[in-house]
């Protein structure tokens, strides 16, 4: 049920629902300009979803949404998904525009290459690695307060800057039968020198070279 329904149940809800702020936490970019707005309001450090789509139109629509939400340093929560390398790019060089400073509240990043699907039902595989321009723009982020990472078929292929994750989780699955870079993985890792929790997930045919 959305905040906006609570709050329109009775005045007992409303007073509820306006008295706590984590009602209104996520905010999208699918989401109306006007209620983007009242999120704002309402919400100081927003959980920011951001869905890619692989139709450039409706993608270059979501990007003209970015000045209705919070301000990037008050993301508590990122979590970013595509379609394919040509949506990822489209939103990772509009992320490299706009973010100039410290992701200062910055708590928890989500990366996930969901891979696109057919007409015909049947996956269209990518790359599994982010490519260089994508790369540039995420080592680019200091992220001090991150402590929680996920990555989902989006494996970074150079450093960036996660010294104080603490919580990790993996998730690879490719039909590709391309072997997986072990040099890449072992410097991912050691980006993190604060692990403590590490998920791995791999459904892959190729295997580490």
């Amino acid at each position: 049920v959305s905040p906006q329904i609570l709050a329109s149940v009775c005045k007992g809800f409303r007073r509820i629902a306006l008295a706590h702020p984590g009602l209104w936490k996520h905010v999208s970019l699918d989401i109306l300009p006007q209620r983007l707005l009242l999120l704002r309001e309402r919400c100081p450090n927003p959980v920011v979803h951001i869905t890619g789509s692989s139709d450039n139109e409706e993608s270059h629509s979501q990007l003209e949404r970015f000045p209705f939400i919070q301000h990037y340093q008050q993301w508590r929560e990122l979590r970013i998904s595509y379609p394919n390398e040509g949506a990822s790019n489209i939103y990772f060089e509009h992320l490299d525009s706009i973010i100039e400073k410290p992701l200062e509240s910055l708590e928890y990043l989500s990366i996930t290459n969901e891979f696109e699907e057919t007409e015909e039902g049947v996956l269209t595989w990518f790359s599994l690695y982010l490519d260089d321009d994508n790369m540039f723009t995420l080592s680019s982020w200091q992220m001090p307060k991150l402590t929680r990472l996920e990555l989902r078929n989006a494996i970074p292929t150079g450093p960036l800057q996660f010294g104080n994750v603490t919580s990790f989780n993996l998730h690879v699955q490719n039909d590709d039968s391309d072997p997986l870079h072990m040099a890449v993985f072992r410097a991912l890792f050691q980006s993190m020198p604060k692990l403590e929790s590490l998920s791995i997930s791999l459904d892959v045919y190729g295997t580490f070279d």
